[in-house]
């Protein structure tokens, strides 16, 4: 429990300085649901493979994949009196399982025919492997989620940790590229009508930097 906490205790401490001006407590008193719209994640990547992709998603967030937290889980929101609500998809679907949608809709849309096929929660890289080779697909993306949540008190907080790795259909490593960091978002004071769409966007942005790296556009566009 520690181990999730500590990314936010800074959060936390802050609020005893700093007046959000009603807009997070208001969301707290009942006017947030407690959920992001992840359906709603549209990575802009730019990258537009030509051959047939398909995307797995592992959830490896420690505390998702020892039960502490649900596969739905995507952060925290935090009150000025201490009190809390865990962030979870809208959808009530794993974030493991949209995020993959996402990227490969994305792919979808520049011409490549795509699949994206769920895994679950720690899974590993040879059982998604598995389970992407029997799509047929010419190219298996798998990302790695070890990290990626939003906190938000004052302001927000994202933090990630997502790796990309491209193979061909017969298991072999094309092309692998890792961020990881944290970094406050938007505004010192956010309106709770805000705070999803920028969680949501920002992850978005994250993808789309690792897809467009040319460690992994090259392994999808190259020869």
């Amino acid at each position: 429990m520690l181990q999730r906490l500590l990314p936010v205790l800074g959060f936390v401490a802050a609020l005893g300085a700093c007046d959000a001006g009603g807009t997070i407590d208001a969301a707290l008193e009942g006017t947030f649901s407690g959920a992001y719209d992840y359906a709603a994640l549209a990575p802009p990547i730019s990258v537009s493979p030509d051959r047939s992709v398909a995307v797995a998603v592992i959830d490896q967030r420690p505390y998702v994949v020892n039960g502490e937290e649900s596969d739905r889980f995507a952060g925290t929101m935090y009150g000025r009196f201490r009190d809390t609500v865990d962030v979870k998809t809208a959808s009530g679907r794993p974030l493991a399982d949209v995020v993959a949608e996402a990227v490969a809709r994305t792919l979808g849309r520049q011409g490549a025919e795509t699949a994206a096929v769920p895994v679950d929660r720690g899974a590993t890289m040879a059982e998604a492997l598995g389970a992407l080779r029997g799509t047929g697909a010419e190219r298996l993306i798998v990302i790695r989620m070890e990290e990626w949540r939003t906190d938000t008190a004052v302001r927000m907080e994202a933090r990630w940790n997502l790796e990309a790795a491209v193979h061909d259909r017969a298991g072999e490593l094309l092309g692998r590229r890792l961020t990881r960091g944290a970094e406050a978002l938007g505004a010192t004071r956010i309106a709770d009508e805000d705070v999803g769409p920028l969680a949501v966007a920002d992850l978005g942005r994250r993808l789309a930097r690792l897809l467009d790296d040319p460690a992994i556009a090259d392994a999808l566009e190259g020869a």
